[in-house]
């Protein structure tokens, strides 16, 4: 089976767009069978089956053109809704097929990967080598940013172990401790819900190490979370 990769997941998205479009009138079905036709054709990876059930359907849409003046108005949109159906399924089928070998990828640590995203709290990443930012609630230990679609640590995996301690005063700070399997610990400082430092140690004793130096945090203040 041929693995959908980043562009061909991007064309199902747009066919998609256009079969919702085309059910809103916001479409013709001339202007349908023109994108769907492109799209389809443009596809790198397709498997020769599926590309052919889509042409198969939008040939079927093509010959109302011919056909539509010799016909009564309920059948041709009977034909159109069927071609139509098919056609989403269809696309809808390979997203789903992209969607799960997506989240199979995520599953897994990757190792030959060293960036983590950046925990900006409240449940909001952001991309160290783009710079994007995103609302994040899975848990899986990998994520993927949705700009550049690097594939990076999630630092709210469900494997994490987070230590933390709050300071209310001068400064309403949160300190956090995550630590991530096979990549180290890595110290956070949030003042007022915003991450103002961020740095990765290879050991727990380091980690509360740097927070003394670089913040007075007192070793015996941290307390195990659940994540």
């Amino acid at each position: 089976m041929r693995i959908i990769n980043e562009y061909d997941a991007r064309q199902l998205n747009l066919m998609f767009k256009l079969l919702i479009a085309f059910e809103k009138k916001q479409v013709s079905l001339f202007s349908l069978c023109s994108e769907l036709y492109s799209l389809v054709n443009v596809m790198e990876n397709m498997d020769s089956n599926w590309r052919g059930k889509c042409q198969d359907e939008l040939y079927t849409l093509d010959l109302l053109e011919i056909d539509a003046p010799e016909m009564e108005k309920n059948e041709i949109e009977k034909i159109v809704e069927k071609a139509t159906g098919s056609l989403k399924k269809l696309v809808r089928s390979k997203l789903d097929e992209f969607d799960e070998s997506q989240r199979r990828e995520l599953l897994k640590t990757d190792l030959n990967i060293k960036e983590i995203a950046d925990d900006l709290g409240n449940h909001w990443l952001m991309c160290p080598v783009c710079q994007e930012s995103w609302e994040n609630y899975e848990e899986y230990p990998m994520v993927r940013c949705p700009q550049c679609h690097q594939s990076l640590h999630n630092p709210c995996s469900k494997s994490a172990v987070k230590w933390s301690v709050k300071v209310n005063s001068p400064k309403n700070r949160l300190y956090e401790i995550k630590y991530l399997p096979d990549l180290g610990y890595c110290l956070y400082v949030f003042e007022n819900d915003v991450r103002i430092y961020d740095d990765l140690q290879d050991s727990w004793e380091s980690a509360i190490g740097c927070a003394w130096k670089q913040f007075n945090v007192d070793k015996n203040l941290w307390k195990k979370d659940e994540l």
